[in-house]
């Protein structure tokens, strides 16, 4: 982005070591079904945010497509 924010996938644990996360965006059709499948990695990639510069409300947003 124009602010220097970076997005990435983290599809893997291995994607996501050794970054410091802010925000989690979670996309997923109206079924969510990411959580059941991806369950073990977004909460370990929740737990990686104790540092996040982004308010406790917002580092977590959830779409729908």
């Amino acid at each position: 982005m124009d602010d220097g924010t970076k997005y990435k996938i983290f599809p893997t644990y291995d994607h996501v070591r050794g970054h410091c996360i802010d925000q989690l965006i979670i996309v997923d059709d109206d079924r969510w079904n990411v959580y059941d499948v991806q369950h073990e990695l977004i909460d370990w990639t929740k737990y990686r945010m104790f540092m996040s510069c982004v308010p406790e409300e917002f580092q977590i947003q959830e779409y729908e497509w």
